[in-house]
């Protein structure tokens, strides 16, 4: 295997912390660190000072400090202009009042995810990646394609001795240490997420993909890993010349579709949750080739189990998935339609939550959640648990609807039908309805993992998974009818259980039985009486169970009962 280059020889970050941590492997059983590579790192003189590091962007919009112990977003954009620096701002010449549904005075993104807690960057690799999109590719994973314009407008054709992946994770673990990166910060879920946009999501994923790699060699702590993977309109393409992957021995890729395919199965499988939002009805057909397995007729596409086909459903099954439709891009002008981000600034946007029901509104409390079925009867702020699929959407939910699907649709009351929705103006509110169907999906479904700290939110982070353990789930009809039912954790700790329609209404017991003697149920200071702000703290805390009612109709979207549960080691 190549060596991997980190920058200056990663004295501080890895020796102060990933040394004296001990990592998991697969089977869940400590094992001693390996004995990690040297590296270096020299980034060529001739690029901005800006150039491969991570920015980390205030809520004026400015470059700020990195904050430790809070969680993490980190966009990668996709193609680029060497002497165009990426932000996060909605640039207000190019998201006017002719393009926003409303004239917002207010229009960096990072205002909303600073003050939702998040330290928010971006990585910058504008110089490298102002190439064709298939040349940009490359660059992620072999380091002799590592072309680019330098800050003076000259093609560089000496390519250094790393590759963007490498690049990334050099700044990345500079950034802090694995133990601040864990814990959480205040109030906030502490977790790590990679966002990214067309190629940059390919880039997103082979640099969760490779620190994954490193974990579980005992190289790097779990505090470095990607929690979560937004994808946006991503470079799936179905063909490409065979690309060797430096950091891998003995790994080439041939498309991308078919490598990225295989790095989102092995990621989910070990706990990442990831979701994909494409807005190119005919992604199939996109490239230089329509994607194998795919049939067409009249116009409509049909996906099938073979081919390309087949490894785009894979993805799908492994990702919460929506299908964005909008026309406001066509609006923009044409010198930034060709950056294809108007998709990446809605879902930054999201963060925010919804700003249809109270537009303008800016402090934390005025926060609307994005709800799956908008207007669907029984559907309220207060008591929903069924969301849209948005930068908003808390991770934890995602899991559960991990592999449904989500387009934008508005719901007729009068008629009980459904619309196909277009946003043609820049707004929040997406109008989303999902696959979900209350006869599949009445469910409870939780996280069972260790508490590392006092936090009474859901710990994501690798090392804290509990899997193997004991649900016991039992559920009371109106006529006092028990049943009692066993489930247990998957590897990433997480636990679902279908009620079943026919229980509507029933009351239900929820226990997670503890691992073994060394553990001890922890308490929770979880009061709120709004289930959106409920579901993902710790509410399982003895071993008498959580007592709850299911109080959905079945006009009403209360399909989903989180249930959680921290265990302290003694």
């Amino acid at each position: 295997m190549k060596k991997f280059i980190i920058a200056i020889i990663l004295i501080i970050t890895i020796t102060a912390s990933t040394f004296a941590l001990v990592a998991c492997n697969d089977k869940g059983e400590d094992s001693t660190p390996k004995e990690a590579p040297s590296f270096e790192f020299t980034k060529p003189s001739d690029l901005p000072d800006y150039g491969l590091t991570i920015e980390w962007i205030g809520m004026d919009g400015n470059a700020t400090t990195f904050i430790k112990n809070r969680p993490v977003a980190i966009i990668f954009n996709g193609e680029s202009d060497y002497n165009r620096k990426e932000v996060l701002n909605l640039d207000p010449e190019i998201y006017n009042s002719n393009v926003m549904e409303k004239d917002y005075t207010l229009k960096q993104t990072s205002f909303f995810w600073n003050r939702q807690g998040f330290n928010v960057g971006i990585f910058h690799y504008e110089n490298f990646a102002d190439d064709t999109t298939e040349n940009v590719n490359k660059k992620i994973y072999n380091s002799s394609a590592m072309t680019y314009i330098n800050k003076d407008g000259n093609t560089v054709t000496t390519a250094p001795d790393f590759n963007l992946t490498e690049a990334f994770i050099s700044a990345w673990l500079k950034t802090a240490s694995s133990d601040e990166l864990a814990k959480s910060g205040g109030k906030y879920v502490q977790e790590v997420r990679f966002i990214g946009n067309g190629v940059g999501a390919c880039l997103a994923l082979s640099c969760a993909d490779y620190l994954n790699y490193l974990y579980e060699n005992g190289w790097v702590g779990a505090g470095y890993l990607a929690d979560r993977v937004d994808i946006i309109d991503p470079y799936f393409s179905n063909a490409g010349a065979a690309t060797v992957v430096d950091f891998y021995e003995q790994t080439t890729i041939g498309s991308a579709l078919a490598y990225n395919a295989q790095i989102i199965k092995n990621l989910t499988s070990k706990g990442v949750i990831m979701d994909m939002v494409e807005s190119d009805a005919k992604f199939y057909d996109s490239y230089d080739s329509r994607y194998t397995g795919v049939s067409v007729i009249d116009g409509v596409a049909s996906l099938t189990e073979d081919g390309d086909s087949g490894l785009y459903l894979q993805i799908k099954k492994s990702v919460a998935y929506l299908h964005f439709t909008e026309t406001f891009s066509e609006k923009l002008p044409e010198t930034y339609q060709k950056y294809e981000r108007s998709t990446l600034d809605w879902w930054l946007y999201t963060i925010n939550g919804s700003d249809w029901s109270q537009v303008d509104k800016q402090s934390e409390s005025d926060i609307i959640p994005m709800i799956d079925g908008y207007d669907k009867t029984g559907t309220t702020i207060a008591t929903s648990v069924k969301y849209a699929v948005t930068a908003w959407t808390p991770t934890i939910y995602l899991r559960a609807v991990r592999g449904h699907e989500y387009k934008m649709a508005r719901y007729s009351r009068t008629t009980g039908k459904t619309t196909d929705k277009v946003m043609d103006r820049f707004q929040a509110e997406s109008y989303q309805i999902s696959d979900l169907k209350i006869e599949e999906t009445y469910s409870v479904c939780g996280y069972v993992y260790k508490v590392e700290d006092d936090s009474n939110f859901v710990n994501l982070n690798r090392n804290a998974q509990l899997g193997g353990v004991k649900i016991i789930i039992t559920v009371t009809d109106d006529e006092d009818k028990s049943t009692t039912h066993t489930v247990t954790t998957e590897a990433d700790g997480f636990y679902y259980f279908n009620v079943g329609h026919e229980n509507l209404g029933a009351s239900v017991n929820i226990l997670a039985v503890t691992p073994s003697k060394d553990y001890s149920y922890t308490a929770s200071d979880a009061t709120s009486t709004s289930n959106y702000k409920f579901f993902n703290k710790n509410t399982i805390t003895t071993s008498s169970g959580l007592n709850a009612t299911l109080t959905s109709t079945k006009n009403q979207n209360f399909y989903i009962y989180f249930a959680n549960c921290g265990f302290k080691v003694n």
